[in-house]
């Protein structure tokens, strides 16, 4: 969907849940989504099945959309995997399955991909932990400046969603800061409304401390406050649901704070993605474009 203001985009494995364990469902809904036509840009991620993972890059290549690619999180609850461990062999495997997501996203011509830290280990000292991760990027950002990629740090909280290593903005941006200080300058950031509250943070503080790395941005939203709901954590319900922490006055708020930070203006292509499951019982291209009539209405709301 083109907008006057940025390029809008969908979240094609939240938007259709389940998709990411059925290669054919996944397969499916994308063709379904590239023919709708309503989005500009797609994120998402591409399925193990090399058969189905070559027709849906065929069809990705076909089309003018931007692909922005979203790393699975599979280091989460791993014992192979861990981006943070200690032990370099652990890291080396760690960067060989990020390797072959990389190769995925270069291969359905995406240019960006959104990445996040390990799982934040109480029983190991945080300045170790950060210490192994910035090992890890290091040769992670060399892979994917090989590729022409751009890695997007995507902020995770602590407290009742994924508990990774880094998530506070001066965490994000101290991490930044330090990768380019190694000659890493494709090391960027990706910042999701619906984590700002789970994180604590507010739109403002967040937005305004991380500006100059912000490079993509996901509307979502949380629930913190119900531990009985079904979307309670980070389960990215939709914008508006009962119980949850984002609906339209947040959206404005949010929207105002990035137009204040510049990343969003009149003529912009910046990217924003919906990132969100279905509502309730509603189809879920039906349920995109009702989150994206919400933002325009903010956008309507901070520009007009």
């Amino acid at each position: 969907m083109h907008h006057d203001h940025c390029r809008l985009g969908i979240n094609h494995h939240l938007i259709f849940p389940g998709v990411l364990q059925d290669a054919h469902a996944h397969e499916r809904t994308l063709y379904a989504l590239l023919c709708d036509g309503f989005f500009d840009v797609i994120d998402m991620s591409l399925p193990d099945d090399a058969a189905i993972r070559a027709e849906e890059i065929r069809m990705l290549l076909a089309c003018d959309k931007r692909v922005i690619y979203n790393f699975p999180l599979f280091c989460l609850g791993s014992d192979r995997f861990d981006t943070c461990s200690h032990e370099p062999a652990v890291r080396r495997a760690t960067l060989g399955e990020a390797v072959k997501h990389l190769d995925y996203a270069a291969s359905a011509g995406a240019d960006t991909v959104t990445f996040a830290a390990g799982s934040y280990r109480a029983d190991r000292s945080e300045e170790q932990q950060l210490d192994d991760f910035l090992a890890y990027s290091e040769q992670f950002n060399d892979e994917a400046k090989a590729r022409g990629i751009t890695a997007l740090l995507e902020p995770f909280d602590r407290s009742i969603g994924k508990n990774l290593l880094l998530g506070k903005a001066d965490a994000c941006v101290a991490y930044i800061e330090a990768l380019r200080a190694r000659g890493c300058e494709n090391i960027a950031r990706m910042q999701d409304m619906g984590h700002i509250p789970l994180i604590g943070e507010t739109f403002e503080e967040t937005l305004s401390r991380c500006r100059p790395f912000i490079k993509h941005i996901h509307l979502g939203n949380c629930v913190m406050r119900n531990p009985q709901s079904p979307y309670y954590g980070d389960c990215h319900p939709p914008l508006g649901i009962d119980g949850g922490e984002n609906d339209m006055p947040e959206l404005i708020r949010f929207t105002a704070a990035l137009k204040e930070i510049g990343y969003l203006y009149r003529g912009g292509t910046n990217t924003v993605t919906v990132e969100m499951q279905p509502y309730p019982g509603a189809n879920p291209l039906t349920s995109a474009k009702i989150a994206a009539e919400k933002f325009e209405s903010a956008l309507h709301a901070v520009f007009d």
